[in-house]
């Protein structure tokens, strides 16, 4: 193996020396050598290769499962609601007592009543939000549910699409070199 390698080192000096090369010219022409063979190789099995027919297998896509907690209707108790004037006060009084319920007052002001009325109203418009945002959610879950039946139906099975076949450089030249065809 050592004469293999001497023999080689005395030819490639020799081969520098006889075109007037320095050792850096040397190892520019061996690059650029070795980029031109990788280039033709790349060339020549790049565009042989092309399939006339590509074969696939697809696969159903599976629905993701829409999981949503349980949750229980709205059940509200009913609130008595006693309206106490100082005219009134004393009859309220008596008719709570008549009833043994122990007395206790909760006051409110006119603007008070006003502001939990529009808080009231707030809760309402939020759950009617919530009701619109609920409903988008399903109408998406059942359209990407309907999608995914309709693409599974289409694209099911083993399926094969002809590659366009085009004439491009040097196609002559490679049927010419492969000895398979």
């Amino acid at each position: 193996m050592k004469k293999i390698i001497e023999w080689h080192k005395n030819m490639t000096e020799s081969f520098r020396k006889s075109l007037g090369l320095s050792h850096y010219g040397t190892y520019w022409v061996s690059f650029f050598k070795g980029a031109f063979l990788v280039l033709l190789l790349l060339v020549l099995v790049g565009c042989s290769s092309m399939p006339k027919t590509v074969t696939y297998q697809s696969k159903p896509i599976d629905r993701q499962d829409l999981i949503l907690p349980d949750t229980e209707p709205l059940d509200l108790s009913d609130v008595d609601w006693f309206i106490v004037t100082p005219e009134t006060a004393e009859e309220s009084f008596e008719k709570l007592k008549n009833q043994k319920l122990e007395i206790v007052f909760f006051a409110i002001t006119e603007d008070g009543y006003k502001k939990l009325a529009i808080n009231n109203q707030k809760m309402l418009k939020l759950l009617s939000d919530q009701k619109a945002v609920i409903m988008a959610y399903k109408k998406y879950y059942e359209d990407t549910e309907s999608n995914i039946e309709s693409y599974n139906k289409d694209n099911s099975g083993t399926k094969e699409i002809e590659v366009p076949q085009e004439d491009g450089v040097g196609s002559g030249l490679l049927k010419k070199l492969n000895p398979f065809d």
